[in-house]
C-alpha cells in the first residue's frame, strides 16, 4: 500500500474512525496515535486482554520504521526474529504482524499510526487501510 496522505488530522478524525468501525460492525480493536499521544483506543468488551498490547506493538513498529506493519512483514518475510537480531529492538515492544499503518500529512510527514487488531492479520491491515481511505474520501468530498 502506498501511503495515504491527508491534509490535516485531528481528534474529530479519530472519532470519525471510531464511528466507521461501529457502523461496519467490525469486532476489532483500534488505536489512533498522533503527535505523541493516544487520540483513540477502542477495544470491544469481548476481546482478550492482550489486544491493547498488540496495538502498542504495531504502533511502535510503524513509528520506528515509518512503514506499515504489512510492508515490514513482507520485507522481512515474516521473520520477527529480525526485530532483535537485525534492528536491536525487543520483540515485546515491536511486531511485523500486519495491522498498523502510518498516518501521514502531505506536508508534515508521519504524524502517527492507526493500528487494528482482532481479525486475521491481513484483515487487520485491510481494515486499517479502508478506514484511512474512507476518511480521506470524506475529507476531500467535504
Amino acid at each position: 500500500m502506498s501511503k495515504i496522505n491527508l491534509n490535516t488530522f485531528n481528534e474529530e478524525d479519530a472519532l470519525t474512525i471510531l464511528a466507521y468501525i461501529r457502523e461496519m460492525n467490525k469486532k476489532a480493536a483500534v488505536e489512533v496515535y498522533v503527535r505523541g499521544r493516544r487520540a483513540l483506543l477502542f477495544i470491544p468488551d469481548a476481546m482478550a486482554q492482550d489486544k491493547e498490547d498488540w496495538l502498542r506493538r504495531k504502533r511502535n513498529s510503524v513509528l520506528y520504521f515509518g512503514l506499515s506493519t504489512q510492508a515490514l512483514f513482507e520485507k522481512q518475510r515474516g521473520d520477527e526474529g529480525k526485530i532483535e537480531s537485525k534492528y536491536g529492538k525487543s520483540i515485546a515492544d515491536y511486531t511485523f504482524t500486519p495491522g498498523g499503518i502510518p498516518i501521514v500529512l502531505q506536508d508534515g510527514g508521519i504524524i502517527g499510526a492507526l493500528s487494528v487488531t482482532g481479525l486475521l492479520p491481513e484483515e487487520d491491515h485491510a481494515l486499517a487501510v479502508s478506514l484511512m481511505e474512507r476518511l480521506l474520501k470524506e475529507k476531500s468530498d467535504g
